[in-house]
């Protein structure tokens, strides 16, 4: 029995689970075999990923030596400070929100086109419903940036992930409103062109960086999970 035992913990040693989270607030998880490796227990996983060996994940379940519910070995709670604790909230709600009328917008504009599409609406009225509904959008963005520049919890939080996280989400909102007033104001296929010619290069690096920051962020705050106007952006 003895035997059986020291086989299983030392074989266990050579299997690793590892997790890895994904800017959309979902995760990836796969199974290795250390076939190559000299000694059991002796891998180490870069951050954000988190990962166990089987026999550490069967000592959780049995009861014996529970893992920490985000995953890894220390919670959000207890590695971080109250105020960074507290940006990550904050930081997680401009981030829904930021996702919900992105969301809103690209639903209502769709709807508009469908509209045209179908011949209830002129081109002139579909045109018009266009711009009134990006006007609209790009106010509500403003007043997601004001709030934003305003947060003294997510400016003055002691996580570089979280200030640089408060700091993208300023820039890209800039790009958004940039383009929502553009094609506001000139509502056609040239003005797309324009925008995308003279943002386009800036918004896919700040697009870039925030899904990087957005899986660290997520690997030690777990609640900061909505990331979905990335995927559109």
């Amino acid at each position: 029995m003895v035997v059986v035992v020291l086989f299983v913990v030392a074989n266990g040693g050579y299997v690793y689970k590892t997790t890895c989270p994904n800017p959309d607030g979902s995760s990836t998880t796969s199974w290795t075999y250390g076939i190559d490796d000299i000694l059991p227990y002796i891998r180490s996983t870069s951050p954000p990923c988190v990962s166990h060996t089987a026999t550490r994940l069967l000592l959780s379940v049995t009861g014996v030596w529970k893992l920490h519910s985000g995953g890894g070995g220390t919670s959000a709670s207890s590695a971080s400070s109250a105020t960074d604790a507290s940006g990550a909230a904050a930081l997680g709600a401009v981030t829904k929100r930021i996702s919900q009328e992105f969301a809103t917008e690209r639903r209502e504009t769709a709807a508009v086109l469908a509209k045209g599409k179908s011949g209830q609406l002129s081109r002139t009225a579909e045109l018009a419903a266009i711009v009134a509904g990006l006007r609209a959008a790009s106010a509500r963005f403003v007043g997601i940036r004001s709030s934003l520049r305003s947060s003294v919890v997510t400016v003055k939080s002691g996580d570089q992930d979280i200030s640089s996280a408060d700091a993208l989400l300023v820039t890209w909102l800039g790009y958004q409103i940039a383009s929502d007033n553009a094609f506001a104001a000139s509502p056609t296929q040239a003005t797309i062109s324009a925008v995308q010619k003279r943002i386009g290069a800036q918004l896919t690096e700040v697009v870039t960086k925030l899904r990087a920051v957005s899986v660290a962020i997520q690997a030690k705050y777990p609640g900061v999970s909505d990331w979905t106007f990335l995927s559109s952006s």
